[in-house]
């Protein structure tokens, strides 16, 4: 080849092979990475960005995925903010935006964009419903709050810096805590016994891996107090000592409205160690509704896992009684609201505590 032949060659082809492997590399590099990308998502198990026309930590209904059999025991998928509050709504207002945390909203009363729209829901169905589609949500958090729209946190900045500090089962803060008068409450934090459930932070493990959730719906009619009741009771018996109130966090509550408040708490304690744990050393650490402070509560330096053991979940989900029975059912419907059956509700002669707050009216609206 010519000199001059040899310089052309220089100066044309070997730019277009140049060209021609830098293509090459960066497809391949584009695949590679689309590859990784690809694993990383199924291993977080990250979900898809809400709607353009929603705002960006609003949870879209898009977003849950049908029901699996068994939840991966992964947490969190986002490690900077593991945690989502679930909210709800009379309709009449927007949700709040809760720091920009992710939030998933139902409104009862009046439609409410984003929010999922359950006329008519009671407390404990709405609650449900939200435990229902977070358990079936591919995005993973460490603690899940289950709130009413009217509770407000003085610093929520705090009580979240607070809550993943100490790392319990179930977390609350000030004003929600239930302690006897008198009880300390200058210091940071104390294990706790009872709790109000207006504003309340479950570990991971405990929305998808134990017997303290879903809420029990057969009392609706007689007062929405005593599904809250026997969450708190479980939380009792199986995580002793993991109940933990943040006093330096508090909250108010600017609402009170008319609702089924029917209230025997003789009645609902006989209820609960006939068939929902009748085994008295499973009760052990049981004191019932009881506003004791067990002492200073002490933070945890790791990530904190609380399932139960795989043969007391069977154990219980075997049993057929009405608790149990009824709790079967709810995990297993698709919205976490199956309907009641007739005669199964169950109601109590009590006390009509709307009396008390001043409530006239005897229709729920």
């Amino acid at each position: 080849m010519s000199g001059r032949s040899n310089k052309n060659f220089r100066k044309y082809v070997m730019p277009c092979w140049t060209v021609l492997l830098v293509s090459l590399a960066l497809i391949a590099h584009d695949q590679f990475s689309h590859s990784v990308m690809n694993e990383t998502l199924s291993k977080n198990e990250l979900v898809m960005p809400p709607t353009e026309q929603q705002p960006k930590h609003v949870i879209a209904p898009a977003a849950l995925q049908p029901p699996r059999p068994t939840p991966p025991p992964l947490f969190p998928t986002d490690p900077k903010r593991p945690i989502i509050y679930l909210i709800q709504m009379e309709g009449n207002l927007p949700p709040p935006n809760m720091n920009g945390a992710d939030i998933l909203c139902i409104t009862w009363k009046n439609r409410r964009d984003p929010c999922v729209f359950l006329p008519n829901s009671t407390w404990t169905s709405g609650r449900n419903y939200m435990w229902k589609m977070v358990t079936m949500m591919d995005k993973k958090y460490e603690y899940y709050v289950f709130m009413d729209e009217d509770i407000v946190v003085s610093n929520l900045t705090l009580w979240e810096e607070t809550l993943f500090r100490y790392r319990p089962a179930v977390g609350v803060p000030g004003g929600i805590a239930q302690v006897h008068p008198g009880v300390d409450i200058t210091v940071e934090s104390r294990v706790l016994t009872c709790f109000d459930a207006a504003f309340n932070a479950f570990h991971y493990d405990l929305v998808h891996d134990s017997l303290v959730l879903p809420y029990i719906d057969l009392f609706d009619k007689f007062g929405w107090w005593t599904s809250q009741l026997y969450m708190i009771y479980l939380t009792q018996v199986f995580y002793d000592g993991e109940v933990m109130g943040f006093f330096r966090p508090t909250t108010t509550n600017g609402q009170h409205r008319y609702y089924p408040r029917g209230w025997n708490l003789s009645a609902a304690n006989k209820f609960w160690e006939e068939f929902i744990v009748a085994d008295r050393e499973l009760r052990k650490s049981f004191v019932g509704y009881s506003w004791t402070a067990k002492g200073v509560a002490q933070p945890h330096v790791t990530k904190q896992r609380f399932q139960a053991p795989i043969d007391l979940l069977s154990e219980f989900a075997s049993m057929e009684n009405p608790y149990w029975s009824r709790i079967a059912k709810i995990r297993a419907s698709p919205n976490g609201m199956p309907p009641l059956a007739e005669g199964e509700a169950i109601t109590f002669s009590g006390e009509d505590m709307n009396k008390m707050f001043g409530h006239k009216t005897k229709e729920y609206k």
